[in-house]
């Protein structure tokens, strides 16, 4: 069979959902264009303009999905240096991301892989999580509240996904996915005296597996201790060549156990970042179903 080739893994549909503690918390300071809306989407748009000046942060993840809580932690140097660990039950991973391209350090290697930054992930919050208030177009103001006893205002708002995954693209030069025309919420707490964007946190339901995701941000523009660089330690890619120009179509092979099946059709045949990707996504929930 001959089947049309990915565009790029990073880049599939979501579709979010409100949590019920987020529910919970609302309040009737807003409405659909009304004031509260409008002082709502205020706070998001001096958060959005604040945060565009901010040079580093240090940040803090957790995602569930599938039934597996992943953690990282790191550094971020805008606009285009990322430095994490993913802690996972299979062990601690280091990831690199330097412009186009991502270094990552699988446990118990001193080495690293070299592919496409956009097979670690995208969004208009990869490198600064208030690319979500940009494209925000509905708000609520929760209250005020302390994260890690900073005063902050909470803020709950829908966002446009189609919007969100064109700034994605934009900022990684890959294609934008099709079929995103709805809205998506999130929540957000800035904080009161600069406007930073102090956590953000969605529940995103990705090729029909809910994720749960929080990013909490400190240490605005310290300096990033060791700088963020492209290792010198680089091994031979296992999965091929990065540089391999993506085919318009391919043929996979069904029934070869060179490749992972995890999502239709045979992704990780069509190319080495594809085939990293897909391998990664299994290595980090084993417990999700594939071939």
């Amino acid at each position: 069979a001959v089947t049309e080739a990915p565009t790029s893994t990073t880049a599939r549909a979501a579709d979010s959902t409100p949590t019920a503690a987020s529910e919970a918390r609302a309040t009737s300071t807003t409405g659909s264009g009304g004031t509260g809306s409008a002082d709502a989407l205020g706070v998001l748009r001096r958060s959005a303009t604040e945060m565009k000046d901010i040079k580093s942060y240090h940040i803090v993840l957790e995602s569930e999905a599938a039934g597996q809580t992943t953690t990282a932690e790191g550094d971020v140097e805008v606009p285009d240096k990322t430095r994490l660990t993913l802690k996972t039950p299979q062990g601690e991973t280091e990831v690199l991301i330097i412009g186009d391209k991502a270094y990552t350090r699988l446990p118990g290697s001193d080495q690293y892989i070299e592919t496409d930054s956009g097979m670690m992930g995208g969004g208009p919050g990869q490198t600064n999580p208030a690319g979500f208030a940009e494209v925000a177009q509905d708000a609520q103001i929760v209250g005020d509240e302390q994260v890690d006893g900073v005063d902050t205002t909470h803020v709950k708002f829908t966002f446009d996904l189609a919007a969100a995954a064109a700034a994605s693209s934009e900022a990684s030069g890959e294609p934008t996915p099709e079929g995103l025309d709805q809205l998506a919420q999130a929540d957000a707490w800035i904080e009161k005296d600069t406007g930073f964007m102090r956590k953000l946190s969605y529940q995103a339901d990705i090729q029909g597996t809910t994720s749960n995701t929080t990013m909490t941000l400190s240490k605005f523009n310290e300096t990033v201790t060791p700088p963020i660089e492209k290792p010198s330690n680089i091994m031979e890619n296992p999965f091929g060549t990065p540089a391999t120009p993506y085919p318009e179509y391919y043929t996979p092979k069904p029934y070869s156990k060179s490749f992972v099946m995890h999502l239709d059709p045979w992704y990780a045949q069509s190319h080495p970042d594809e085939d990293f990707a897909e391998t990664f996504a299994v290595w980090l929930t084993p417990e999700a179903q594939w071939k």
